[in-house]
Formats: C-alpha cells, sequence, structure tokens
C-alpha cells in the first residue's frame, strides 16, 4: 500500500548521527574569523567518501562558510571562514557527500546536519569535530504533485522536532496532472520511533539563486494550505529503504 503524506504532515524519520565538540577561542580579524576541526566519515560497505562539502551558517543563511575535503580520511582537518560577529549568535554545520567536486544535487549522495550549535562571536574557534563515522544510509522516495499552480522547482527538507536537518533533494519539473519522482538518502537507524517533520518549499526560479533567493513558499507553513495529515500508514524509518511516498501539495 502506498503512504500517502499530505502537506503539514509529519513523518517517522529516526537518524544516529555522533558529534563531538571542543574548542578553544582565538582573537578574529577584520577579514573575519575561522572555524576549524577535524571530521570523520565514510559510507558503511563503500568506503571513503570521494568529495565533503562542509557549510557553517547562521540560521538564516545570512553568512556562509564552506570548504570542500577530496576524499578525507579520519580526522581528516578542515577550516572555513565566516564573518566575525559584534554579539553571540548560533552557526550550524552542514555536512555533504558528492560523487564529483562541485556536484549539484544530482551528483548528491547525502546532505546531513550536524545536529548542534556552537556560538560564534568575534574569534576563531578551533577544535571542532565532526566524527559522523560509517554512515548507514537508506533512500526515502515517491512522487510529488503540486496544485493548482505549480512551482519551477520544489525543495522537500526532512527534519526532526527540533529542526534537526537530515536531508533534501531538489524536484524540477513539478506539475498538477502528472506525478514526478523524488528521492532523499538519510541515516538509517535501528529505533525507528521518532517523529519527523516535511517542509516542501516552491520556487518561481531557480532554487535559492538570484532574486528568487527570498521568493518562495514554504507550504508547509503558508496561509491556504489544505489537506492536512496522514492517510494509510504512518512511515517508519529503520534499515530498508522505503519507496511510493506520495506528497500531494494543495494549496
Amino acid at each position: 500500500m502506498k503512504n500517502l503524506l499530505r502537506l503539514f504532515g509529519i513523518i517517522t524519520i529516526s537518524v544516529i548521527i555522533g558529534i563531538s565538540l571542543s574548542a578553544c577561542d582565538e582573537p578574529g580579524s577584520d577579514e573575519g574569523v575561522t572555524l576549524s576541526g577535524t571530521i570523520s566519515i565514510s559510507i558503511d560497505g563503500q568506503g571513503i567518501v570521494p568529495f565533503i562539502v562542509i557549510k557553517a551558517h547562521d540560521a538564516s543563511w545570512a553568512f556562509e562558510g564552506v570548504t570542500t575535503l577530496l576524499a578525507p580520511g579520519n580526522n581528516a582537518k578542515w577550516s572555513v571562514k565566516v564573518p566575525a560577529q559584534g554579539s553571540l549568535k548560533d552557526v550550524y554545520f552542514r555536512i555533504f557527500g558528492f560523487t564529483k567536486e562541485n556536484g549539484t544535487d544530482e551528483d548528491k549522495i547525502f546532505e546531513i546536519g550536524a545536529g548542534f550549535t556552537k556560538q560564534l562571536g568575534s574569534s576563531s574557534i578551533s577544535g571542532i569535530n565532526l566524527d559522523l563515522g560509517a554512515l548507514k544510509l537508506i533512500t526515502i522516495s515517491g512522487t510529488i504533485v503540486m496544485e493548482p499552480n505549480p512551482k519551477n522547482a520544489v525543495a522537500i527538507e526532512l527534519s526532526d522536532p527540533d529542526t534537526h536537518f537530515l536531508g533534501s533533494t531538489i524536484v524540477r519539473g513539478v506539475n498538477s496532472t502528472m506525478p514526478v519522482n523524488w528521492s532523499i538518502n538519510v541515516c538509517a537507524t535501528n529505533t525507528p520511533k521518532e517523529i519527523y517533520t516535511v517542509a516542501v518549499i516552491g520556487f518561481p526560479g531557480e532554487p535559492w539563486q538570484g532574486e528568487w533567493k527570498n521568493n518562495y513558499v514554504e507550504y508547509f507553513r503558508g496561509p491556504g494550505v489544505k489537506d492536512i495529515g496522514f492517510k494509510d500508514n504512518q512511515l517508519q524509518i529503520g534499515t530498508a529503504n522505503i519507496t511510493d511516498v506520495e506528497l500531494f501539495i494543495n494549496y
């Protein structure tokens, strides 16, 4: 039986991410401050990830520091530059795995939130250890239909009740008649009990680019969204892939 999920719905997902964190503060400069540490990450059964991208950002993505690592082994060093802050501000870390350098969404293996925030001020911070270990990935996949007025592109994002980011994908060509396929890799878990949420964000142009960067609609928060809740069974993420998840956006 297919799983039918309507917007403002909830999706059951669990994820295990191990993070260890230690830090030493150093004075910053007019050119910004440096966040640095080590990362250990691989894919269970497949080994080293070809390319790892680490992004450090604030809650609204007003600033972003990015670095790319080529096939990093255990305890690989990383660092990013970000603007110094006049007052303490939470900074988040997101980790991407790609099959090739400068990869697009089509080349993405996974995209995971680190699950913690670090308070950033006017000093550099070292010793930030991202110990993700060997990721066991499963795939959540299905179709999406948007009516009555489809957008040029749609971002589907998965997060937990504490807004810890789990994964996302961008889907193009979404329409009101023919379902379009989507899939997202997330971490598997042996205890699939948590409740997680789904956000669907529609863009009139290319996602997050140019004039469209702030001209989008988050349908799970926006007014006028209809058809709330589940039909059929709730989704429980464990160690197996989940298919045939239908997203219907009616606004």
